[in-house]
């Protein structure tokens, strides 16, 4: 059996632990998963960070791409030190992101923007692909609050849209309810691979894919704090030029839970 090492963050919710190692097996990648999964049962996803040649890389447990993780993994790169930026590799993601921990302690990741053709508007629904992962926003007029009555639904929709995630590594569903200048998401994540199935306290991507339906509607920049489950803000910026996606990225807090946790596999 060998150890691994791993911190818990909590990036605005949706808490996430990051083993310090370089994990590419899925088999290996889904053992390490599913036990910290189960020795912590409020942790909501896994990934593995390391570095090579100097760079930053971060690989999640689905191979996926993940805002939160992300930002979390940032945050474990640089100790936590204010006014700092890295390039950081990221699953799911071709080339790096640029990321990094502000002068107020936001931290932050820019988010891959598809070339052209990412959104899709339906009748009840939106649907927003990413590097990645997939999201299908549904708006609400009253939030659901009720955990397994939103799983039950996200699952509908996705066995009904399968043909759109299967190219997929992994596909969220956000119940979005807006009231004014008010957002407040309900994100509910399959992640294929591993075969998790979560109601999340918190979703990045899930905020940047809000942010850029925002802007792609209003045909301007945006930048939108968005409540999570957690009753947390995780902000999105969106910024476009001649309608043209430029840039996004998601910012917030991220908190330390725990530190050097050991799982044996």
């Amino acid at each position: 059996m060998q150890a691994y090492v791993y911190n818990i963050y909590r990036p605005s919710g949706n808490d996430t632990a990051l083993v310090r190692a370089k994990i590419l097996d899925p088999h290996l990648k889904k053992l390490i998963n599913d036990a910290i999964l189960k020795k912590h049962t409020f942790v909501e996803q896994v990934g593995f960070i390391y570095q090579e040649n100097g760079q930053f890389y971060l690989e999640m447990a689905g191979g996926e791409f993940c805002g939160n993780a992300t930002r979390s993994a940032v945050v474990m790169f640089l100790n936590g030190e204010k006014n700092q930026e890295i390039a950081i590799h990221v699953s799911g993601v071709i080339g790096v992101l640029n990321a990094g921990i502000d002068s107020e302690g936001n931290v932050y990741t820019e988010i891959p923007i598809p070339k052209s053709n990412f959104i899709q508007e339906c009748a009840d629904y939106s649907i927003i692909k990413l590097e990645g992962i997939v999201h299908f926003i549904v708006p609400q007029k009253t939030p659901i609050k009720n955990k397994e009555k939103a799983k039950q639904l996200a699952k509908n929709l996705l066995n009904k849209d399968s043909t759109i995630i299967k190219d997929f590594l992994a596909a969220g569903v956000i119940f979005l309810t807006k009231q004014k200048h008010d957002f407040y998401i309900e994100p509910v994540v399959f992640v294929k691979s591993i075969k998790t199935f979560f109601y999340e306290t918190a979703c990045g991507s899930g905020t940047i894919a809000i942010g850029l339906l925002e802007a792609f509607r209003q045909k301007k920049n945006v930048k939108i704090n968005i409540c999570q489950p957690s009753k947390k803000i995780i902000t999105a910026c969106v910024i476009l030029e001649k309608n043209r996606f430029i840039n996004a990225k998601i910012e917030g807090k991220v908190e330390l839970l725990r530190e050097n946790q050991k799982i044996w596999i």
